[in-house]
């Protein structure tokens, strides 16, 4: 499948593909049902069985109208999408999954349970992006100031700095993160 082009039919995109030689034109759910149907036939090799029902991951930002087209591109290969997650929140799972335990003994029994307790996002707030142009200001700041022409300031200017990132880091955390969620997590 080839992309060629997009069309706009009744204020939806359309993308126009080159496919077998021939030209047609998809919905945004119809190209991801291709990926889900091969997703769907990987799942049924390995498993011997066949799938019918499936938890579909779905980008952190995306908003209701586009889960609800991911969740059609599941209905037009034949999944019912039991529930539709974050993959940020996925990937968390998957590694609590995938997170090996030795435990030693005769016999030993047991089961996982993983409960999401919290999931917030905000694509214009970016960690480590913010985290850099606050820290480029402060800098920027000092550097106005021509604090860094007593040579005897860079050390304490470089700790003030080391200082005012830490407490930016933390600010964004504490800004974002729902208190609950903050109470046995270690941030660096």
């Amino acid at each position: 499948m080839m992309l060629k082009r997009c069309v706009w039919y009744a204020d939806r995109p359309k993308v126009v593909v080159s496919y077998k030689g021939q030209e047609k034109e998809l919905f945004a759910e119809e190209i991801s049902s291709v990926i889900l149907v091969k997703m769907k036939e990987m799942a049924e090799a390995y498993l011997g069985i066949v799938v019918k029902n499936a938890v579909i991951t779905v980008p952190a930002y995306f908003n209701e109208p586009q889960r609800q087209a991911t969740k059609d591109a599941g209905a037009i290969v034949g999944l019912n999408a039991i529930q539709m997650i974050n993959e940020p929140t996925a990937a968390a799972i998957a590694y609590g999954l995938d997170n090996k335990h030795d435990i030693t003994g005769k016999m030993n029994e047991c089961a996982w349970s993983f409960e999401v307790k919290a999931v917030a996002g905000d694509t214009h707030l970016h960690g480590l992006d913010q985290e850099s142009k606050s820290y480029g200001e402060v800098e920027y700041k000092h550097e106005d100031q021509e604090y860094k022409k007593k040579a005897n300031a860079y050390d304490a200017l470089d700790d003030c700095l080391y200082k005012m990132k830490n407490r930016m880091r933390e600010y964004i955390i504490r800004k974002t993160v729902p208190p609950e969620t903050l109470k046995n997590m270690e941030y660096r």
